[in-house]
This record gives C-alpha cells, sequence and structure tokens, in this order.
C-alpha cells in the first residue's frame, strides 16, 4: 500500500514538471519580439475622423430638432388656449364696457396667459435653437405683460399690450411652422380690443 502512494507520487512529479516544461515554452513563445515600428495610415485616419465628425454633427442636428419640436408643441397650444381665453375677455369686454361685469373672463383670461408663458419658459432647453428660443421667449413675456394689464384693468395699457403680445404670438408661430414640417401655424384671430 505505501509502495503504490510512492509511485502515484512519482507519477504526479512527473506530470507536473511536463505541464511547468510546457508552460515555460509557451511562456517564451510570447516573449519574443518583433523588429518594425508600428505606422498609421493618415488616409484611414483621416476617414475615421471624417466619420466620427459628421456622426456627432447628426447627433447634435438631431437633438436640436427634437428640442424645437418640443417647444413648438408647447408653444402652440398655448398659444390657442390663451387666444381663446383672451379673445372671450375681450368680447364680453366689448359688450359690457365694464371690467366690473365680466364674468369671471378676465380670471381666466390672465391664468390662461400666465399659463402660456410658463409653459413656453419650460419648453425651452439648452438644445432649443436660438431662431425659436428667442422667438418663444419674445411670447413668453408678451403673453406676461397681457396678464398683467388684464389683472390690473389697465383698460388705457391694453390696446398696446395686446398688439405686441399677437405679434410676438405671430412671429413664434411663423418660426414653429417649418419645424412641424408645414408653413407657419395659425392661431386663432384675437378679438378687437376696446378702445383705449
Amino acid at each position: 500500500m505505501n509502495r503504490l502512494r510512492g509511485c502515484g507520487s512519482v507519477r504526479a512529479r512527473a506530470v507536473g514538471a511536463v505541464a511547468t516544461g510546457a508552460l515555460c515554452v509557451v511562456l517564451a513563445a510570447c516573449a519574443t519580439t518583433v523588429d518594425g515600428s508600428g505606422r498609421v495610415d493618415p488616409v484611414q485616419v483621416s476617414e475615421y475622423l471624417a466619420t466620427r465628425s459628421s456622426a456627432a454633427a447628426r447627433a447634435s442636428a438631431d437633438a436640436q430638432s427634437a428640442a424645437d419640436y418640443a417647444t413648438c408643441a408647447a408653444v402652440t397650444s398655448a398659444a390657442m388656449s390663451a387666444s381663446r381665453a383672451y379673445n372671450a375677455f375681450v368680447a364680453r369686454l366689448n359688450s359690457t364696457q365694464s371690467f366690473d361685469d365680466l364674468a369671471r373672463t378676465d380670471g381666466a383670461a390672465v391664468d390662461a396667459l400666465n399659463r402660456a408663458g410658463s409653459a413656453v419658459n419650460g419648453a425651452v432647453t439648452g438644445t432649443t435653437s436660438e431662431q425659436v428660443r428667442s422667438t418663444a421667449g419674445g411670447f413668453a413675456a408678451r403673453s406676461t405683460d397681457l396678464a398683467r394689464v388684464v389683472a390690473g384693468r389697465q383698460r388705457d395699457a391694453l390696446n398696446a399690450t395686446s398688439t405686441a403680445w399677437e405679434r410676438a404670438r405671430d412671429t413664434v408661430l411663423s418660426a414653429c411652422g417649418p419645424v412641424s414640417g408645414g408653413g407657419p401655424v395659425a392661431a386663432e384671430p384675437s378679438a378687437p380690443t376696446p378702445g383705449g
């Protein structure tokens, strides 16, 4: 019994020695050096850089298109809602000629105009194009101005402020036309304001 163990032990040592020898041969083969130097093909480098630049430009343009589309969707929705609410207010004011009998149309107009300003400002991002960003910002600011005039019952300022708001609205809707894939987007025409 003791002999068999010894025999197995010798056999295991022999197998281990053969494996170690084989490993040394493999490692020696991996350590072989090759003379020469690496060269870069300038044409391939140029093509690679152009491909990367083109892909980055496409990604940037796609991000800007998506941002413009989102901003313009917010602008269009806000402009329609604010126009309807403001027109109802103006029609009631023209009918009664009094800020004391507006049947809450003034409050609805103020809310719609303020919501329009907030929604548009919230939709503008860092990737929104300069044209859409600036015209949307102008519309948001004029919406807030008109809401303040209506809320303050500033009849003398109503016509001028309303005209500025309509211009800003039409300008941004015109800028958004190409973004939506068509021509300029039309808003509901504003009712004529009472004389100031």
